[in-house]
């Protein structure tokens, strides 16, 4: 199966943008993905289906601070490292899709009744399925490089 039927499944199958992301990531790292999957359980949908910050980005900042927490490295330069790299992750995120917020991305408000049930027809998966690709390639790129 390939990377992106594996994430097709996992979206259509309950779990969020950034659930998944967070947890590719982790399961990359042989990283205990159960705390990551908690971790992002609310970030799904622009933050709780408010359709702000979108998941996959959301995601990636906590696959992030799990990563680096591993490191063994002091916490002020954990904190300093991911926040560099949080910063890098948003502006490649920007510089191809020209926006990081689920409404913009999605081109729909899935935080209006609207909105809402043109979400639950299933249209975003394709697109939040790129979404979660280029994040996990740009976090695999980030990742390798440190």
């Amino acid at each position: 199966m390939t990377q992106t039927q594996e994430i097709k499944n996992a979206l259509t199958g309950g779990k969020n943008c950034a659930q998944i992301v967070a947890e590719t990531i982790a399961n990359r790292l042989n990283i205990d993905s159960k705390p990551m999957l908690a971790a992002t359980i609310g970030f799904g949908g622009g933050v709780s289906r408010q359709a702000m910050m979108c998941g996959a980005c959301t995601g990636a900042v906590v696959a992030l601070g799990f990563a680096n927490d591993q490191s063994g490295k002091p916490a002020a330069e954990v904190r300093n490292l991911t926040y560099k790299q949080v910063k890098e992750m948003f502006a490649k995120f920007n510089e191809i899709y020209g926006s990081t917020t689920c409404k913009d991305l999605l081109q729909c408000d899935i935080s209006t009744p609207e909105g809402f049930e043109i979400h639950r027809t299933g249209a975003h998966v394709d697109k939040c399925v790129g979404f979660i690709e280029t994040a996990i390639d740009i976090l695999d790129d980030m990742l390798k490089a440190e």
